[in-house]
């Protein structure tokens, strides 16, 4: 037996060896280069009523709306391959607890998300 073990991307769900992982990580990283997000220094303003609240600059909420775009598209990719799996699993009849835990989450996600819609 060889020394390196099968493993699976958290990305793509690609199956390969454990030494091609890393350089198969960066693939994603040259594609999916997404900016950090600054360190949102809070803007305070003091209303003539005398509490302070947050104010959010146009870059803050630019940087905020990034984010929550790239969540979703992540949240939509997640219930699909959990619609996927689920179906895998219905279909040949897999034990759930056999799954591993990268794929155990999109199905959860899947579940949920069909409790709540149905």
């Amino acid at each position: 037996m060889g020394r390196n073990k099968t493993v699976v991307c958290g990305k793509c769900f690609r199956v390969m060896r454990s030494d091609v992982l890393n350089r198969h990580m960066k693939l994603h990283d040259k594609h999916n280069k997404v900016e950090p997000l600054p360190s949102v220094t809070p803007n305070y303003v003091s209303p003539s009523s005398g509490s302070s609240f947050y104010k959010l600059t146009n870059i803050d909420k630019e940087m905020i709306l990034k984010k929550m775009l790239k969540d979703d598209r992540e949240y939509k990719k997640k219930l699909t391959i959990g619609e996927q799996i689920y179906e895998f699993v219905r279909e040949y009849k897999i034990d759930e607890e056999s799954i591993s835990k990268e794929l155990r989450e999109p199905l959860e996600i899947y579940k949920e998300h069909t409790k709540r819609n149905f």
